[in-house]
């Protein structure tokens, strides 16, 4: 946060220094008397004056003082000749050039020996007077100065109002989150246990329909060809076992998917497991796929450029949900259809995972901010700002980092870094 007395234009002149705040410099030698002091008064619009022994400062004089004087019976007569270094104000603040504004501030306001109604005087590093501000101008500051604290401590608190409400917003997220988990949990093995039986099922179903089907041929080999033909005509035997044969085929399929789905949905139901294990961040990639893909399915094509990678320590469900925030991101920047682009690789140290879309990028003027708490260009119902947030900060407590690169019109790259396990080997093979 940036304080008022460190921005210089908030004191005139472009300065923070009392060198621009002069506002008069009359001043007297110490050798003159009490009468021509007064009489140069008179052409002062001002209630003190400097006084002076050469250029060196001795002191101040008030008007009001000296007219109390002289204005005494016999004033003038016996004080009128008197030099008036030897009847200076008991108090002077003397500050040097370039001292800052809240400094002198400081010191004036809370001396006990300088009377709040004096003048400052301002001398240079010889002691040499430069000139006097003005008690109404040290005023001014002084309630510039307060008024600026309030702002400033209105700004705080607004700010620390807002980090409050992040984190309360980022625990009820992390609740949500682990009641999904739960729920996921509970409904990946209510699936789990009729798709066990299912997929059971159906691989002895191919097998008897391979056994059947040999059957069938000794059948045909047995008996008179013309009876054959006609009972299989008249049953549609040969369309049953060839049509029979892809039903099973697309049924295995079918719970093969199921099984890859309820496998994934473990994988985010593990969010509020605190231990970092060995990951795999392209099974992680593939695991959130699989839960956006309905939603991608409609606005993009995915392409895959993976490689394999080196694992990282890491917790695989908070893992998931990173990458799971960066996909529906990059399908809700996408308007009608566009392409997101999925890629992985790795060095010596680190692992990279990019998640990039063609849709309409972020202007260079806010991408500064994406990560910040509550921060979204969205529609209110499409989200509250926290998705980008939240990532952010799961992979900082992986020891790695999100980068942005985005170009309005062009589209938006989203690059995860983090750092691989010392020693893991090279993953081989291909994905």
């Amino acid at each position: 946060m940036t304080s008022f007395f460190n921005s210089p234009e908030n004191f005139g002149a472009g300065s923070s220094e009392l060198g621009d705040l002069v506002s008069h410099s009359y001043s007297i030698q110490g050798a003159e008397t009490l009468g021509a002091t007064f009489s140069q008064f008179n052409l002062s619009p001002h209630d003190f004056m400097a006084v002076l022994d050469g250029d060196c400062l001795l002191g101040i004089c008030s008007r009001r003082e000296i007219g109390m004087i002289l204005g005494s019976r016999f004033g003038w007569e016996l004080f009128g000749k008197k030099l008036i270094r030897d009847h200076l104000e008991p108090a002077c603040l003397r500050v040097r050039e370039g001292t800052p504004v809240v400094d002198v501030l400081s010191t004036a306001f809370s001396a006990e020996d300088h009377c709040f109604f004096n003048d400052v005087i301002l001398v240079d590093h010889h002691d040499c007077y430069v000139g006097m501000i003005s008690v109404l101008t040290m005023i001014r500051l002084q309630h510039r100065y307060l008024l600026t604290l309030n702002l400033e401590l209105e700004e705080r608190v607004d700010y620390e109002v807002k980090k409050s409400r992040a984190k309360d917003q980022a625990l009820i997220q992390s609740e949500k989150m682990a009641s999904l988990g739960q729920l996921a949990a509970g409904v990946a093995h209510e699936i789990n246990n009729p798709m066990a039986f299912i997929s059971g099922n159906l691989r002895v179903l191919a097998k008897y329909y391979d056994r059947l089907t040999s059957y069938d041929r000794l059948l045909q080999e047995s008996l008179p060809g013309e009876t054959v033909v006609v009972s299989r005509a008249s049953l549609d035997i040969d369309y049953i076992l060839e049509d029979g044969t892809d039903l099973i085929s697309e049924s295995l399929g079918g719970v093969e998917r199921v099984t890859k789905i309820v496998a994934d949905l473990k994988g985010f139901s593990r969010v509020d497991g605190p231990e970092y294990v060995p990951v795999d961040l392209n099974s992680c990639l593939e695991s959130a796929l699989t839960v956006a893909h309905n939603g991608l399915k409609y606005t993009a094509t995915v392409r895959k450029e993976l490689t394999p990678l080196p694992k990282v320590l890491g917790n695989h469900g908070h893992l998931n949900q990173v990458f799971l925030n960066l996909l529906v991101n990059a399908g809700q920047a996408i308007e009608g259809q566009g392409e997101i682009l999925l890629k992985s690789w790795s060095d010596e140290a680190t692992v990279f995972i990019e998640v990039g879309d063609n849709g309409g990028g972020i202007p260079e003027d806010i991408q500064g901010r994406i990560f910040e708490p509550f921060f979204t260009t969205k529609e209110r119902e499409q989200g509250t700002g926290l998705g980008l947030s939240i990532s952010y900060d799961i992979v900082r407590k992986h020891g790695g980092e999100i980068v942005v690169e985005s170009s309005v019109g062009k589209g938006t790259t989203f690059t995860v870094i983090i750092p691989r396990i010392p020693g893991e080997p090279e993953a081989d093979g291909l994905i």
